[in-house]
Formats: C-alpha cells, sequence, structure tokens
C-alpha cells in the first residue's frame, strides 16, 4: 500500500489496524510503502508513526530509494524491511557502469543492515541475471508482468505457482 505524506500520521495506524481486524488480514501480508519525500516532512514524527506500524506486525519499505533526498540517515534512524531501488538505476544496468555502481552499492549497504532489496523496473533477462548476482531479493517490472487488474491476478498468481511447480 503507497502512502502519501499527507497520510503519514496517527490516523494511518488506526485505519491500518481496523482493517487487518476486519479483514482478518495477517499483519506480515501487509507492506506500507512510503517515498523518500514523505519522511522528509517530518523525520522525528514519522519515525514514531512507523515504529508503531512496524510494531502492529506490518512490514515497511522505502519506495523510489535513489531518487530524492536519500540519507543514510533514514537506514539508520528509520526501520524498515525492504528499499525499493528506483528504476531509473535499474534500466540497462548492464550496459550502464555507473548506475551498476550505484545500485551495487545501495545492494551493499541494506544487505549489510539486514533489509531487503527490491529493484523496480526490470524488464529485461541480463538485468534480473547481474541483479541476483550483486545480491538483490526481490524484483518487480514488465519482465514478469505488465500491471494487472484486481479480477485477474488471482489467474496470474495461480498459474504461476503452477508453472513452478512443474519445472521443479
Amino acid at each position: 500500500v503507497n502512502v502519501s505524506a499527507a497520510h503519514l500520521n496517527e490516523e494511518l495506524i488506526e485505519v491500518l489496524a481496523q482493517a487487518i481486524d476486519h479483514y482478518k488480514i495477517p499483519p506480515n501480508a501487509l507492506e506500507i510503502e512510503i517515498t523518500e519525500s514523505a519522511m522528509m516532512m517530518n523525520l522525528d514524527s514519522c519515525s514514531v508513526i512507523l515504529d508503531a506500524i512496524r510494531e502492529m506486525g506490518i512490514n515497511i519499505s522505502i519506495d523510489d530509494f535513489g531518487t530524492g533526498y536519500s540519507s543514510m540517515k533514514y537506514l539508520q534512524k528509520l526501520s524498515f524491511d525492504a528499499v525499493k531501488i528506483d528504476r531509473s538505476f535499474v534500466d540497462y544496468i548492464t550496459e550502464n557502469s555507473h548506475n551498476r555502481f550505484i545500485v551495487e552499492a545501495i545492494i551493499s549497504i541494506t544487505n549489510g543492515l539486514g533489509i531487503n532489496v527490491i529493484a523496480e523496473g526490470v524488464e529485461r533477462k541480463e538485468d534480473l541475471d547481474l541483479l541476483i548476482q550483486l545480491g538483490c531479493v526481490g524484483f518487480q517490472g514488465f519482465y514478469f508482468s505488465r500491471p494487472i487488474g484486481p479480477e485477474k491476478i488471482l489467474k496470474f498468481m495461480i498459474d504461476n505457482i503452477e508453472q513452478k511447480q512443474k519445472s521443479a
């Protein structure tokens, strides 16, 4: 669930708790994505809110890492489960040594801190292979699927599980 700066407040904690209770969602099945710019609004209050969300068992990730106000301070002060590397660094990573260096550094730092890394915008197998080699653990992008609506997501998931079972 993407959360904007406007929604990163005490009320969000209450809304999440009600949704988990009402829909009987396991908290760890839910992930909140926050952009760097949303965190810049007020780092101290953001820290309190994110700590409360994590205490509920909900996962938290920084979205579009590297595009805004990237700071190691976020990684030091705030607790995250994942960092999502922006697609602008991932696209054609095998052909762009500057992007490769940046992505490799992000992966190294976050892995060292015990934070998962997700690469956004993966569109080519060679980029995926390099990201795996560098230690990235999660991926999203057109290489896997174009955006699909909620009515098709269940079929997509079932088809992928069946395909993996057949190839195993």
